[in-house]
């Protein structure tokens, strides 16, 4: 299960793994390679290629969360699950985690998308019941963007099963 390989895999005074910096959706893509059985290597990652354009695929397969769904405390997700924040226009998955259990979610360089300070391309955990800023707007829009803490800019929240994840990535290996 995905949730299992959710953890710091860094030394925690680098900002890099093997001399690639350890942004978020490098630390998903790594977690995922381990789900998958298979090595991370610095070879690995140039056969993937560009992160976003996995992400943007994975994050399409999936499907919105909305802040009715979440604030209730029970996102309906299961754990595993990958997250992904999108801008509005769909171009760029701009962060990415994974659910670990109910609302905790575990991914790196976290700083500035939840309300809880994250750490600079290193490991932590946060709690999207709590640690998210909707945007506040008229129905019916309401309840559709969170906001960054950091900057302001607006995200949509996407959700997407870990073995949709999975299948995304397996034929770039």
């Amino acid at each position: 299960m995905l949730q299992r390989q959710v953890r710091q895999f860094t030394n925690p005074a680098s900002r890099n793994w093997n001399g690639l910096p350890t942004t978020c959706l490098f630390a998903v893509t790594y977690w995922m390679l381990e789900e998958l059985s298979v090595a991370p290597t610095t070879a690995m990652f140039g056969r993937i290629g560009g992160l976003n354009t996995l992400f943007c695929a994975i994050a399409q397969a999936g499907h919105r969360l909305f802040a009715p769904n979440i604030q209730a405390g029970n996102a309906h997700l299961p754990a595993g699950a990958v997250i992904i924040f999108m801008r509005p226009d769909l171009s760029m998955a701009d962060h990415g985690c994974v659910l670990k259990l109910g609302l905790t979610v575990g991914g790196y360089n976290q700083t500035g998308w939840f309300t809880t300070a994250g750490q600079d391309h290193q490991y932590s955990e946060h709690d999207l019941g709590t640690d998210l800023q909707w945007v506040g707007r008229t129905r019916p829009l309401s309840d559709r963007r969170v906001q960054r803490p950091i900057g302001g800019a607006e995200q949509y929240l996407y959700a997407t099963p870990q073995a949709v994840a999975l299948n995304l990535l397996r034929p770039l290996l």
